[in-house]
């Protein structure tokens, strides 16, 4: 027979077991789907292809979770804007090595996962006060739509978005803790990663790729390049940087040609540099992998550099 004592143990316990049982299911899925070789003093957990994480890099910017990262960006004097192909096309070696020569001019990647449009990164840019000196845009067919990804919308206009963000912090550091010392099996991929200091993106643990080749079919899409000018001239109005020290790119896509891109450029009075090859390696059709990125990246950075000399000069 329960005595009194067990008994009122029981009542007062269970209601905390139920509660907590969803948040030890939800941190169980957390540590069996995401990857935790990429933390470091540097690297923050960006995004995990996990119902029980997603997205974090939204609120590190919006909400301000990351000090260190929202003080690399606020000092970015080149500062770099697109989504996810942008992200995967310029971490790289030599975006790094090219750019790093130029010491006092920090430079910064604020591209977003959720083929996220050019709303949420002029949000940042308002909410931050960021004053890049040069502005590099990669525009493809869903930059300068007048949308915002799930995750935009959520930490810019729920309420309950900061605690949920929030919540994310402490799971980082558990994951960092419990699998980087073996305690717990944890994913072995899924998982992207981001550096504070100039917001690359690390990818080496996301997904292994499906190699698909993309040639650039060099065909203008008018009514495309039509549809998209709208967001684009809403997207310089908003925008204090000169005309003359903003840049489009266009990293390589399927179904977005570099001769659609040149002349989106055209009908807005902006810069517009390609790369000279036009055979390149996805991971989907969409991102380009390592290899290619890094010659992407360096064709491109090339073709910058005089822009940089002269929109950086004392």
């Amino acid at each position: 027979m329960i005595s009194r004592r067990t008994y009122l143990w029981i009542v007062l316990l269970l209601p905390v077991i139920a509660a907590g049982c969803p948040m030890l299911w939800d941190f169980h899925g957390f540590l069996h789907d995401c990857s935790a070789y990429d933390y470091s003093s540097d690297n923050y957990l960006a995004y995990c292809d996990s119902d029980h994480f997603g997205d974090y890099e939204h609120g590190a910017f919006f909400l301000e979770t990351e000090p260190a990262a929202l003080a690399a960006v606020k000092k970015a004097n080149i500062l770099f804007l697109g989504n996810s192909r942008m992200q995967f096309a310029l971490s790289t070696n030599e975006t790094e090595q090219m750019l790093s020569t130029r010491k006092d001019d920090p430079f910064y990647l604020l591209g977003f996962g959720f083929g996220e449009s050019y709303l949420f990164p002029l949000a940042v840019m308002s909410k931050l006060h960021l004053a890049p000196k040069v502005l590099i845009v990669n525009i493809d067919d869903r930059f300068f739509l007048h949308d915002e990804s799930p995750p935009a919308q959520l930490v810019t206009t729920l309420k309950g978005a900061r605690s949920n963000y929030q919540s994310k912090i402490l799971k980082q550091d558990l994951h960092e803790f419990l699998c980087g010392r073996n305690v717990v099996p944890c994913g072995e991929i899924g998982s992207i990663f981001r550096s504070r200091r100039n917001g690359f993106w690390i990818t080496k643990h996301f997904h292994k790729p499906d190699v698909q080749k993309v040639t650039d079919s060099g065909a203008i899409d008018e009514a495309e390049v039509t549809h998209l000018e709208v967001g684009g001239r809403d997207f310089l109005n908003q925008i204090s940087v000169p005309k003359s020290c903003i840049v489009f790119i266009s990293s390589p896509l399927s179904v977005w040609s570099s001769a659609s891109a040149a002349e989106l450029a055209r009908r807005l009075a902006v810069s517009y540099v390609a790369a000279s090859d036009q055979d390149w390696n996805t991971m989907d059709g969409s991102h380009l992998i390592p290899e290619s990125a890094e010659r992407w990246s360096k064709q491109i950075l090339e073709q910058i550099n005089p822009v940089l000399d002269r929109c950086l000069v004392r």
